[in-house]
């Protein structure tokens, strides 16, 4: 009986795995234990090679980039009827369709599943397909939805005035609904605890709606928060007003509970670095890194983010603080609103890179204004990044979408960015206006990417009339109301 078990084991299963793109490898995995990725004493030698299958097994990455001027979407569309249409954000579930969430009165397209729950509204959720070229369904829930995220198991998390909602991964039933008030933003981790933010309060939850932990965050104003399911934490971002004229940012996470357990750039006070700051955004990366944005009063020079988080004393080296361009190193810069962004080890709040974002007007090529609103990273590092800019980005007038002239330059217009892991790269940078037109007050709120597709929401501001965005493959190509919601899909 033992010479049979042995030989059972030994029998080995068909896993395909590419390595880079171009190797194949062929490795005996015997039914029950891992696949060895290094040399292994275990694996049978020659001796008792007849009961072992050599199966190729394959391991994807991430296809590479580069730099250029158009931006090669596969779909660029608006979506909304014929009210204020507004899209707050964008994720993709595990199965490649995008989720949209939003406000989107009356939209009803003819060829979608419509769905109401808790009661319906003009709260929105738009599922479409893996390149965004079809309608499959359309969610009513609440009147305002806030904000929205794909948790671990493909699960929706939405919030907003209706508190916190976790839906199926089609969006056609509530698992659990919890009310700690009207939410601004919410999160969903890995392991399927979700997290929301009520004016300065947290609130946890896990996966059947059960409170794990509530506390309020000290500080003058708090932006955003993360749920980080691998390392159990939650991660909040904000500003407090340190003395009459200074602000300064923070990161601060904490276990499921409420325990503190790191925090970065929390400083009682700055001397010598004037410039107020804030934190904005936080996210988790596909990566599995945390992700922050913050903005700048100034340069960056006199600020905290020239500075190591864990000790202001310590100035950043080049190392950390990547400067490419002139649009990433902080000079000649008035009272503008520049921004920063970082990747971090979630585990203890330590920064590992780092990059100032500026636009420069054409007159003088001084640093003019830029909002980092939304950030995100694939599995390989890559950062995608989104928001609303003052003039103007780099080579802005020779951007191109899907082969497009960009239009006319407005302020507040939208922008997109994808920037190569190691920060030196930038792939895409671009507006969104419409040629013969232009975009102002549009900013993107958005982004999203899994397996090689990239989504971007925004909303685009139609108190001018000649305001219009660029579409490509639409499902949907005409505007009406006051605003209107957009998406975009790069298939990389």
């Amino acid at each position: 009986m033992r010479t049979v078990v042995q030989q059972i084991m030994r029998v080995s299963l068909s896993v395909p795995i590419i390595v880079m793109g171009i190797i194949t490898l062929s490795i005996p995995l015997n039914v029950g234990a891992h696949i060895p990725l290094a040399p292994d004493p275990a694996i049978p030698t020659a001796d008792d090679s007849d009961h072992v299958a050599y199966l190729p097994v394959i391991i994807a990455q991430p296809k590479a980039l580069e730099p250029s001027t158009n931006f090669p979407v596969a779909t660029a569309s608006y979506v909304g009827a014929g009210d204020a249409d507004v899209v707050n954000a964008v994720d993709i579930n595990l199965d490649g369709e995008i989720i949209l969430a939003g406000v989107l009165p009356g939209y009803t397209p003819s060829e979608a599943a419509e769905f109401d729950l808790l009661g319906g509204g003009n709260g929105s959720i738009v599922r479409l397909d893996r390149l965004g070229r079809e309608v499959l369904s359309v969610t009513r829930i609440g009147d305002d939805i806030t904000d929205a995220e794909v948790d671990g198991n493909g699960n929706i998390v939405v919030c907003g005035d209706f508190g916190l909602a976790r839906l199926d991964t089609s969006a056609t039933s509530v698992a659990y609904n919890v009310d700690p008030g009207s939410v601004a933003r919410c999160s969903a981790g890995q392991d399927g605890v979700a997290a929301t933010l009520v004016g300065k309060q947290v609130h946890v939850y896990d996966q059947s709606g059960t409170v794990l932990g509530t506390w309020a965050i000290v500080g003058t104003a708090v932006e955003d928060v993360a749920v980080d399911g691998i390392n159990n934490l939650i991660i909040a971002t904000g500003w407090t007003q340190v003395g009459g004229n200074l602000q300064l940012p923070f990161i601060r996470a904490w276990n499921y509970s409420g325990e503190l357990q790191w925090r970065s750039y929390d400083f009682d006070s700055a001397p010598s670095l004037g410039a107020d700051t804030r934190g904005t955004v936080v996210s988790m990366g596909r990566d599995g890194k945390l992700y922050f944005a913050g903005t700048i009063n100034g340069g960056t020079g006199v600020s905290v983010f020239s500075r190591d988080p864990k000790d202001i004393d310590v100035k950043l080296g080049k190392d950390r603080a990547v400067e490419t361009d002139n649009y990433t190193k902080p000079t000649n810069i008035g009272s503008v609103k520049m921004s920063w962004y970082g990747r971090f080890n979630p585990v203890d709040g330590t920064l590992e890179k780092g990059q100032s974002l500026l636009t420069r007007l054409k007159s003088n090529n001084k640093g003019n204004s830029i909002n980092i609103k939304t950030i995100t990273a694939d599995s390989s590092g890559r950062v995608y990044l989104a928001g609303g800019s003052s003039c103007c980005i780099k080579d802005r007038d020779n951007r191109n979408i899907a082969d497009q002239s960009v239009g006319n330059y407005e302020g507040g217009e939208g922008f997109f960015m994808a920037v190569s892991a190691d920060l030196t790269e930038r792939y895409i940078w671009t507006p969104f206006a419409a040629g013969g037109t232009s975009a102002g007050g549009s900013p993107a709120n958005g982004v999203a990417v899994r397996d090689g597709v990239v989504a971007i929401g925004a909303t685009l501001n139609l108190e001018k009339d000649n305001r219009r965005l660029i579409t490509h493959n639409p499902f949907q190509s005409t505007v009406s109301g006051a605003s209107e919601g957009f998406v975009v899909v790069w298939d990389q």
